[in-house]
């Protein structure tokens, strides 16, 4: 049975996000789905969040370098929200490690993220947004999530702009925040 499929550089496109979508959808033995560096764009990230909501084994997804943005990280994040699944559908909760790196999640796509984790609708341990143009307000947003959600372990916020305010709302988070056990920074780049 499959329970790993790296898919890494095969110029994915929309098209083959609705073949991943029908995968994913009623799957329970794959566990991982590794997609990075392809081009699935934020149709191909809203049909594979779609397809989540009737997914109940998935638990690692690489979304690295997919041409995402913000719309795109919005789409994926309605996956785990209750009122925007249908009837038939239940937010998911099995997604563990979400890697949204190398995308533009921007400031909007870190909102859509925080409501999510502030609700703690998803079961997520591990969030890697490094490369994602956070900036300032991205960097509150997320600092706003890790300070309302009890479950993520560890944050990748690598290469993104995050300044002064975002480094210290990060750090005011990690005082009401007790799960976050790693958080990678490269301060260098933060205050540039």
């Amino acid at each position: 049975m499959l329970v790993n499929l790296r898919l890494g550089e095969n110029a994915l496109d929309v098209k083959s996000a609705h073949v991943l979508a029908r995968l994913l959808e009623g799957n329970q033995t794959l566990t991982s789905l590794d997609l990075r560096d392809n081009a699935l764009g934020d149709e191909g990230a809203a049909l594979l969040g779609a397809a989540l909501r009737r997914n109940a084994g998935l638990q690692c997804l690489v979304l690295w370098n997919n041409g995402i943005q913000p719309v795109g990280v919005a789409g994926f994040a309605e996956a785990f929200m209750a009122e925007a699944a249908a009837a038939e559908e239940v937010p998911n909760a099995t997604l563990q490690i979400l890697d949204l790196g190398s995308n533009v999640v921007g400031r909007d796509g870190a909102e859509a993220l925080k409501n999510v984790l502030v609700r703690q609708a998803a079961p997520l341990h591990t969030l890697g947004v490094a490369d994602t143009a956070l900036g300032e307000e991205g960097g509150i947003a997320i600092a706003e999530a890790l300070e309302g959600n009890g479950r993520l372990q560890r944050v990748d916020l690598r290469r993104n702009r995050l300044g002064l305010a975002g480094l210290m709302a990060l750090q005011l988070s990690m005082k009401t925040n007790e799960a976050v056990r790693e958080m990678a920074l490269d301060i260098s780049l933060h205050l540039a």
